[in-house]
């Protein structure tokens, strides 16, 4: 009995000694609040460009301007010479450029301090310039150029550009072929690709990859369904003899609208037809292409499917499906809600998802697709071309691994790749 006693004491003497660290910091505290992080530097895709350009507009105002030559014949310069300016920089004090007007930088400049310019800056072929560039109008680069951040109104990224750091525009960036970005590529308004790339992160309300701004976004939309007393007799009078696909037929001829056998299964449970309201369906209730799935009804509009699933072309699915294998979908297939899957996923060309796609595999999204929402995969993501994902705000695309993406695609919101995102003709 005291062996049981002593081992008793031993444990809740274990228990409490996990306790004693917090109160002895709750009695004596060391720290003065809690940790400072700052949430805006993950929340905020602009973040790093917004918080230098604030840091230069109030040190600038603060400090004294002097004139001073450019870098004894380092650069070549044209337009308005630079003043140079001593600030406090997070490395310490620095020498930061700032012109007053427009700036054109010819071929081969090599800077290695920041630059402020309060017009337009040009800049010409193979230039180094590694401080961060702050530009009040438009920025124009040639090609193969190496710089490490930039912010202007515009930005216009000429071929074979490297940006080991950020790079942001209030308003239009574009990128044209063969850019690397290694940070952040965001704006305003609208990214525009114009060829294959490498980036790391893309966020603005508008990416288009080898998009004219005049083509209209593919939103395909059919409507939803209206029921009238007459087509839910049709329902009531046949659902427990007839397949629910032949029920589907019976209502499009009366309606004269597409349906989907999960429009009618759903009708049914809203009238009473089922007996749970958690069902396993039986096959008479399934479409051909589920015969070998399990399907049951979740809850609410949410339906799951165990197994693999192959869906026929120009089929409608209403609800949302959790498919805990892989799926594969011929063309113009069309499900009114959202779509998760639990093994690799391959849309066919034309397919259009009207919530979000969720994959836990690698998840190929076919031609001329659309996706209202986000898209996310726990693997590789490929978009083939004419794919439009996002409406209204909502959308963006996050792998954790890599994002493909093919020319002719438009994106809303914020594209991530934890490997990176690469813009290729073909995926």
């Amino acid at each position: 009995m005291l062996n049981y006693l002593i081992l008793l004491l031993g444990f809740l003497f274990m228990v409490l000694l996990v306790f004693v660290p917090g109160f002895i910091e709750l009695t004596r505290p060391k720290d003065p609040g809690p940790i400072d992080i700052d949430l805006d530097r993950d929340m905020d895709e602009r973040y790093f460009s917004r918080s230098y350009k604030n840091y230069l507009k109030s040190s600038l105002l603060k400090t004294s301007i002097h004139q001073l030559e450019a870098d004894g014949g380092s650069a070549l310069v044209s337009g308005d010479s630079f003043e140079d300016v001593v600030l406090s920089m997070n490395r310490g004090p620095e020498v930061v450029k700032v012109s007053s007007g427009d700036v054109h930088l010819s071929n081969g400049t090599d800077f290695d301090q920041p630059i402020v310019v309060r017009g337009d800056l040009t800049i010409d072929d193979e230039c180094s310039l590694m401080g961060e560039l702050k530009v009040d109008k438009d920025l124009i680069t040639g090609f193969d150029n190496r710089f490490i951040a930039a912010h202007a109104d515009n930005i216009f990224l000429g071929s074979d550009n490297t940006i080991s750091g950020w790079i942001d525009a209030d308003k239009l960036l574009s990128i044209e072929d063969d850019c690397e970005i290694e940070g952040r590529a965001t704006a305003g308004e609208r990214i525009v690709i114009n060829g294959n790339g490498r980036f790391k992160a893309l966020a603005a309300p508008m990416i288009s990859i080898g998009v004219d701004e005049s083509e209209p976004a593919n939103q395909l939309e059919l409507g939803e369904m209206e029921w009238s007393p007459d087509l839910d007799r049709m329902i009531i009078e046949n659902f427990d003899d007839m397949p629910l696909s032949n029920i589907a037929k019976i209502v499009e001829q009366s309606s004269g609208k597409v349906i989907a056998y999960s429009n009618v299964l759903l009708r049914a449970i809203d009238l009473g037809l089922t007996k749970e309201p958690l069902i396993t369906l039986d096959k008479k209730q399934r479409p051909a292409y589920f015969e070998t799935n399990k399907i049951w009804l979740q809850c609410g509009e949410t339906f799951r499917i165990r197994g693999d699933a192959s869906i026929p072309a120009d089929e409608r699915l209403a609800g949302n499906l959790i498919f805990e294998g892989d799926l594969k979908t011929s063309t113009g297939v069309y499900f009114e809600g959202s779509v998760h899957v639990g093994g690799s996923a391959s849309l066919g060309a034309g397919t259009v998802v009207q919530g979000s796609l969720i994959c836990g595999g690698d998840l190929m999204i076919g031609n001329n697709c659309y996706v209202a929402e986000c898209v996310y995969s726990k693997s590789d993501i490929k978009i083939k071309a004419g794919t439009s994902i996002g409406k209204d705000s909502l959308g963006g695309v996050a792998g954790e691994n890599k994002v493909f993406i093919e020319r002719f695609s438009t994106i809303q919101g914020k594209v991530y790749g934890e490997d990176g995102i690469e813009i290729l003709s073909t995926v």
